[in-house]
């Protein structure tokens, strides 16, 4: 969407959802959780808010998020307030002592759905029981379209 003009402040609204895996009894069945993400864009770098329904609950405040745009490509960080994950039970915990791993997301404009489209990945640390670190990587699939873009 290169119909920004240089220089100018734009408030825009995104929404759309992304994927992760559940880990349940039907793994191959994707978890879907819908988003909603205000920016303020100015020559292809934005920042701004993400809120979604699934941590929104949790947190007093939204989620923040800083990307930018080359031409049809767009590359952004969501990064939570503080941890949020799921205990062994399948419910949501947050931990303020503890900083949620950034999460990576990157897509293209697609011309046909008039949307953004990609995929997301977040890195965490853990130790084993030997003490030797070791990375895990969670991957997932969003998508979202501009539902509102005015000059600031």
């Amino acid at each position: 969407m290169s119909s920004r003009q240089k220089d100018t402040i734009y408030i825009e609204r995104w929404e759309g959802s992304f994927l992760y895996p559940a880990e349940d009894e039907n793994y191959d069945i994707p978890k879907r959780v819908n988003f909603k993400i205000d920016v303020e864009v100015k020559n292809e770098i934005f920042i701004g808010t993400h809120s979604d329904e699934e941590s929104a609950p949790l947190f007093e405040e939204d989620a923040k998020v800083k990307g930018y745009f080359e031409d049809d490509f767009l590359s952004f960080i969501l990064k939570y307030p503080y941890l949020y994950y799921l205990d062994k039970f399948g419910q949501h915990k947050t931990d303020r002592n503890q900083n949620h791993p950034e999460i990576h997301y990157y897509g293209n404009f697609n011309q046909k759905t008039n949307s953004y489209l990609g995929a997301w990945e977040m890195f965490e640390e853990f130790e084993d029981e030997y003490g030797s670190p070791w990375m895990e990587r969670t991957e997932g699939t969003w998508e979202f379209k501009v539902m509102s873009s005015k000059v600031k």
